[in-house]
């Protein structure tokens, strides 16, 4: 068993390598414009960003506790972010972080996938990203209304959520089968690694495999 410990880490770093999801393979030609870049890439005219957190065993010592305490989950977690496109491919996972500490919209930024993806392409969000339409005006993002504060939405605006929603639900089954993997379904009791890099990796071999699922099923 500690051989074959030993082989699984040896092996991680290279499968994370090759299995990580990353953003297509640029075109021999260059892109002049937004009708050129649709023909190019029509599955990422319109992708869904989403946070995602786990629970992980109580870090040693309380000023390392701190950061990772989610007041949300009521429990230490770890918080990573992953793009979607709208066929349901992972795109992109961004670094993990302690999740006590980062909003959603934090890690957003934290990521620069905004500056990643053309201002055109439409980012679907949930309300965790509060904030995004100001800090990028200029991209095309959907996030439902939130509700004011002891008011109630009106008809209208509850029929626009129910459709951004509908949506939006693409993220869903991709979430799904990352966790049918048991190293994201329970609380990971593994090594982290510095910076969480450890953890991290083993989510893009996860994603990695997932989207290789994905595209055996639609060649």
């Amino acid at each position: 068993m500690s051989n074959l410990n030993r082989l699984v880490h040896r092996l991680e770093p290279v499968l994370a390598e090759h299995l990580r999801p990353q953003p297509p393979t640029p075109l021999n030609r260059r892109i002049r414009n937004w009708q050129e870049f649709q023909q190019a890439y029509p599955e990422l005219t319109e992708v869904v960003i989403d946070a995602r957190e786990q629970s992980i065993q109580r870090p040693r010592g309380q000023k390392r506790q701190k950061p990772y305490y989610s007041k949300k989950r009521k429990r230490h977690t770890l918080k990573t972010q992953i793009v979607v496109t709208k066929s349901g491919q992972v795109l992109w996972v961004s670094e993990s972080v302690p999740g006590g500490r980062v909003h959603d919209n934090r890690l957003l930024k934290r990521s620069r996938v905004m500056e990643r993806l053309p201002k055109q392409v439409t980012k679907r969000v949930d309300l965790g990203y509060q904030g995004v339409e100001t800090d990028y005006p200029d991209h095309a993002v959907v996030i439902p209304k939130k509700k004011p504060p002891k008011q109630e939405l009106t008809p209208s605006q509850k029929r626009q959520n129910r459709k951004k929603a509908k949506r939006r639900i693409v993220v869903e089954p991709t979430l799904a089968h990352l966790k049918q993997f048991q190293v994201l379904s329970q609380t990971y009791r593994n090594r982290r690694g510095t910076n969480n890099q450890s953890y991290n990796r083993k989510i893009r071999i996860v994603a990695g495999l997932v989207n290789l699922r994905y595209e055996s099923r639609t060649a």
